[in-house]
């Protein structure tokens, strides 16, 4: 099949996305399909036996700004490329919306997936409102969880397909050393909207609750909220047992 996938967000940015669209491309690859990558992203990573495509458009922050004079460009781009589908990935990538709209407007088959909760109340409005106007032009909609597929559902008047994320399980061989005590590991970007906090008020409930016995934490992912989580750690007697790895490879 001929493949494109589509959204603001692509590697060297950090995120759930980013992580979920190169493996996916790289899967798809492997399986002998043509797999063409459309991104705003500046400095696209490469895939092996993928196509990337910088599309620039002017940005607001680091996401493509809306301009719909761009969608008769973007549906010749995919007319051209003749894609078995178009995939198109992130609720709020403007990006992905207008690529949506595209499609349609080329006759291209075409998938929407959201990965992230539409919650609280004015996100959830929000997405409403893109999900009508725009989304709603794809032939699928997808969540990458039930409860994203709920609100989804529930926002956007039409049905949703649940299809999680897929995992190469290969690529997480657990080796086992012997080990003493409690050990508590995370993996997540450190910003507010994952309340990384909760995990070192978690950890000093953990020693308070086993009299102080041997626990500790590893925190893998990097972002804005490190040196908060670093001085809350401190102030709840806790830094001894908090490890912050900042951003790692998978290895």
């Amino acid at each position: 099949m001929r493949v494109v996938l589509a959204s603001d967000w692509w590697p060297p940015r950090l995120g759930g996305i980013e992580s979920q669209m190169a493996d996916l491309a790289g899967v798809l690859a492997s399986r002998g399909h043509q797999v063409h990558v459309l991104t705003t992203t500046d400095n696209p990573l490469a895939i092996p036996g993928v196509t990337i495509e910088r599309v620039a458009l002017p940005k607001i922050g680091h996401l493509a700004a809306p301009d719909p004079r761009r969608l008769r460009d973007i549906a010749n781009r995919l007319e051209h490329l003749a894609p078995d589908v178009m995939h198109a990935h992130g609720m709020f990538s403007s990006f992905a919306l207008g690529a949506t709209v595209a499609a349609h407007r080329a006759g291209v088959p075409s998938v929407f997936t959201v990965h992230s909760l539409l919650r609280p109340w004015p996100v959830f409005l929000g997405g409403s409102a893109l999900l009508r106007m725009f989304a709603n032009r794809a032939d699928v909609l997808t969540g990458v969880s039930a409860a994203t597929v709920g609100d989804v559902a529930r926002a956007s008047g039409r049905e949703a397909v649940r299809v999680p994320n897929g995992v190469h399980l290969a690529d997480w061989r657990v080796v086992r050393q012997p080990a003493t005590g409690v050990r508590i590991v995370a993996v997540t970007r450190l910003v507010p909207k994952k309340w990384p906090i909760d995990l070192v008020y978690a950890l000093r409930e953990a020693v308070t609750r086993l009299n102080g016995a041997d626990v500790t934490m590893t925190i893998a992912g990097d972002g804005p909220e490190q040196p908060k989580l670093e001085r809350l750690a401190v102030s709840l007697g806790v830094a001894d047992r908090l490890q912050l790895l900042g951003r790692c490879s998978r290895d």
